[in-house]
């Protein structure tokens, strides 16, 4: 048998090698080790260190924007940069925007350039400044992050099939590392920032 790779998990930890091995089995290690690492980047972290490999795309113009003077952020890219954007889309297990984006843009944060699975979604809104009738909030999976709220303000996001993920707030600001902590425990291995 010959892999790249031993597995991370610790719940495995090479027991199926040694149990082929005893077997009789030559096991050989290595073999485009390289290669699989980085296809395999987001699970081989998420095993590692129980959170998801974090990615970030950020588009901005030549003077450091990311958007003109009049708040306008739409296609400051090109149609080679959009379909890339998607690319990494479709690799990712989630994609996060804030309020602000859901608001000002509507995304549907779903791959349309390239062929590849859509991600789920993430909004995070520590205090809940979008509406439930964005269009993400109706696909399955899409999560609202937000502060500990009373349920009034977060049911028509859970109606609509969203997950409400809550956290404690300070200052109105989600502590991120404990947002990326609760994604790597849902089983989310990569996250893209939009």
């Amino acid at each position: 048998l010959v892999c790249a790779l031993e597995g991370p998990d610790a719940r495995v930890a090479g027991q199926g090698f040694a149990m082929l091995r005893e077997a009789g089995i030559v096991v050989e290690l290595g073999a485009g080790a390289d290669a699989a690492r980085e296809q395999n980047a987001g699970y081989l972290h998420h095993r590692r260190h129980h959170r998801p490999r974090v990615w970030l795309k950020l588009a901005q113009s030549l003077d450091g924007r990311i958007a003109t003077r009049t708040g306008a952020s739409r296609w400051i890219t090109s149609e080679t940069s959009r379909r890339h954007a998607h690319r990494w889309r479709s690799w990712m297990d989630m994609v996060a925007v804030g309020a602000g984006t859901v608001v000002a843009d509507d995304p549907a944060l779903t791959v349309r350039h390239v062929r590849g699975p859509d991600p789920r979604a993430l909004v995070v809104s520590a205090r809940v400044s979008c509406g439930p009738e964005a269009q993400l909030f109706s696909r399955t999976g899409t999560v609202l992050a937000t502060g500990r709220h009373d349920a009034a303000k977060t049911d028509a996001f859970s109606a609509q099939g969203a997950d409400v993920w809550s956290f404690e707030t300070q200052d109105d600001q989600i502590d991120l590392q404990q947002l990326v902590h609760k994604a790597g425990e849902e089983g989310i291995t990569s996250l893209l920032i939009e």
